[in-house]
């Protein structure tokens, strides 16, 4: 419409809804919705009213409910809003059965009627609880003329969004049947990667041809496919933000300052220019030299630690003369620290680029008290070969392990000395416990990674977790319909993963609160005692503030 949506504010009166239902019926006209499937909108809207009407009665409410009606997009929008004071949540409601005509009172419960109706009448319903104000949203789709009964989704054409970075996994049976996808928006926000039949589906959205077209080809070349499956697809895009033509909710501006406070991050421009760059002048890096070399330097660390492995143990305890006497030692740590992230996130980048994968973010950001390098690798995901997927995420580990070899050798030169010794003791220590984290499967890092590829079970450490709750708590879950295999695997990783992950929460606070104690200076103390509490309140602010916002934002498809 050019007009833009209708709004009505009406009060809850039965008497009023005539009017609702004459606007309804307007907008469907000017939808180009047929008269069947006018009947269906105009009388879903009927039903909602009636209930909220009916439910507002009970709870002694007037409060007035705002109906807005559009027609847009090839299809006709009905949204009923209204207070949350009215305990009207179609969420809560029961599915309505028809009762079993034995039964003695023979008449249903009404009360789930009303929502049963909806659903049959219209193709997508949403209920949406935002703060103190509900939602419920009812879509009806325009169909050519003749195809009232359709299937909503065969008769749109939709396109990916501008940005969205779409790659697609060649197939082997031929090129333009790809075994695999993935998605990305150009802010990074989401990635949404897609199996056969998905990535066919994909590349076929341009906006010109039907989901119709789509199916009809698909089923001609590969075989049957189910209209919910295509659902699943379009509303998993859906969700991403990854279709032309939504707009995506965007955070309040108190939401973006104090997520830009909490979690400061810069992103370089043109990131795969810049490792394609790189990769042309460092290739010899991610061949079988560079590893060799990779290697030497990681493994030479050997000689200075079992000579003088005591005196780096002794410079390790130092500690807490450092940070006594020395605290802004620290800051040369932390550099230190910083280059070696670099170089970490670089190694995955080369060997990503050197299997002819794409890094298209790549920068800065704050993490665990550490200002961090990250690069995305996520399109190695499509990788065919395991191998190279491994190869990967093995990368960068490789390149701690033989920082961590030269800085055994600057440890071993300074040992004895105050306070280069401690600090390159604490680099060597930082390298180490970094390898450990890595190939720690247990935590999702490099390691974790390179088990899944291994395995070949994705989302290893989810559907472990759910497998438990399954066994123990009794609630369900998809893992449980495993293989004994895979039902093994999950035990195992599991409940090892949930007591390692108790242990690196506990372990490391236990040992800062301890070095705290024992610092000799009052002033280093209370730096360092605040600078915890300040870290731990901001991460408690920022973790109840997005828990504070899920309750209060919710939506649903009905």
């Amino acid at each position: 419409m050019s007009g833009g949506p209708i709004t009505l504010q009406l009060p809850p009166e039965g008497r009023w809804l005539s009017l609702a239902e004459e606007a309804v019926r307007l907008v469907c006209r000017e939808g180009g919705l047929s008269e069947v499937l006018t009947e269906m909108a105009a009388g879903s809207l009927q039903e909602a009213c009636e209930e909220y009407i009916r439910v507002a009665r009970e709870c002694a409410s007037a409060e007035p409910f705002i109906l807005i009606l559009e027609a847009a997009d090839d299809a006709v929008i009905l949204q009923l809003e209204y207070s949350r004071q009215v305990p009207l949540n179609p969420q809560e409601t029961e599915e309505y059965e028809v009762p079993d005509p034995d039964e003695e009172s023979g008449r249903p419960s009404m009360d789930a009627l009303w929502l049963h109706l909806i659903r049959k009448r219209m193709d997508r319903v949403r209920f949406t609880l935002a703060g103190q104000r509900c939602s419920l949203q009812m879509v009806k789709y325009r169909r050519e003329k003749g195809k009232d009964r359709r299937f909503w989704l065969m008769g749109l054409a939709p396109a990916l969004a501008p940005g969205v970075r779409l790659e697609l996994k060649a197939g082997e049976a031929a090129p333009d049947l790809p075994s695999g996808a993935l998605l990305q928006r150009a802010d990074g926000g989401a990635l949404v990667t897609l199996d056969s039949a998905g990535a066919f589906v994909v590349s076929r959205l341009d906006g010109k041809r039907r989901i119709q077209e789509i199916y009809m080809e698909y089923v001609d070349r590969v075989g049957l496919i189910s209209p919910g499956r295509l659902t699943g697809i379009f509303e998993g895009l859906e969700e991403a933000g990854m279709l032309a033509g939504q707009a995506r909710k965007e955070s309040g501006r108190w939401a973006r300052r104090l997520s830009r406070l909490l979690n400061p991050a810069f992103v370089f421009p043109q990131a795969d220019l810049l490792v394609g760059f790189l990769y042309r002048r460092l290739r010899w890096l991610v061949g079988p030299f560079g590893v060799f070399l990779m290697v030497s330097a990681g493994m030479s660390g050997i000689l200075p630690l079992w000579r003088y492995g005591d005196v780096i143990f002794q410079q390790l305890q130092g500690i807490d003369g450092l940070t006594g006497r020395h605290t802004e030692a620290l800051l040369f740590v932390y550099l230190i620290l910083a280059v070696v992230a670099v170089v970490h996130e670089l190694g995955h980048a080369l060997a990503c680029k050197a299997f002819g994968g794409r890094v298209d973010r790549m920068g800065i950001m704050f993490y665990l008290a550490f200002f961090i390098f990250f690069c995305d690798v996520s399109s190695a995901w499509n990788f065919r070969e395991r191998s190279a997927r491994v190869w990967v995420s093995l990368a960068g580990p490789l390149t701690t392990f033989a920082l961590g070899g030269l800085s055994a050798w600057a440890a071993a030169a300074t040992a004895g000395s105050s306070p280069w010794g401690t600090v390159w003791a604490l680099v060597l220590g930082f390298c180490l416990i970094g390898l450990v984290m890595n190939f720690n499967p247990f935590v999702k890092m490099d390691g974790y990674y390179i088990l899944m590829d291994v395995t070949g079970v994705p989302n290893l450490r989810q559907r472990s977790f759910q497998f438990l709750k399954e066994q123990f708590l009794g609630r369900p879950s998809k893992a449980a319909a495993a293989g004994p295999r895979q039902k093994a695997l999950f035990w195992v990783y599991g409940l090892l993963g949930a007591l390692i992950t108790v242990f690196f929460l506990l372990w490391p606070l236990l040992r800062m609160l301890r070095t705290m104690a024992a610092a000799d200076s009052p002033w280093s103390r209370v730096i360092l005692t605040s600078a915890l509490g300040l870290l731990v309140l901001a991460r408690l602010a920022y973790r109840a503030f997005h828990s504070w916002q899920a309750r209060n934002y919710r939506q649903y498809r009905l």
